[in-house]
């Protein structure tokens, strides 16, 4: 889960967080977490984040971090996640913070790549 301030900052952000995206931990990484969004997809997520921001409306988004996932039988893919952010705001309407949390969602990507990929061989054996 992480919390940010009215204007956008990340200002605190769980273990799990840390664990998930892998971003690296120091004094001011918080300032820089977008970094370590897959380039891709840094675009759109920042687009998304400044309409939860400016719009203060509840946003839901999948992405990937640049550091790969892997499980333990060694099956590698993106580390993709879910994320949730939810603006708060004050009697008058104004964003006081967002609330948000991601979920490690990698596992399910790769299986949907995977069967993608036994759909597409079992076609192209049939043609």
């Amino acid at each position: 889960m992480f919390i940010a301030n009215s204007v956008g900052d990340i200002t605190y952000s769980n273990d799990t967080w840390w664990e998930i995206s892998r971003h690296p931990r120091s004094e001011n990484s918080a300032d820089t977490w977008m970094d370590s969004i897959f380039d891709e997809d840094r675009h759109e997520l920042r687009a998304i984040w400044d309409k939860l921001i400016q719009d203060k409306t509840p946003v839901t988004h999948e992405f990937r971090f640049k550091t790969p996932w892997q499980d333990r039988n060694g099956n590698r893919g993106y580390t993709w996640v879910l994320m949730s952010a939810y603006p708060e705001k004050d009697e008058h309407g104004r964003l006081q913070s967002v609330f948000g949390s991601i979920t490690n969602i990698s596992e399910v990507k790769w299986a949907e790549d995977f069967q993608k990929r036994r759909m597409e061989e079992a076609m192209y054996v049939y043609i």
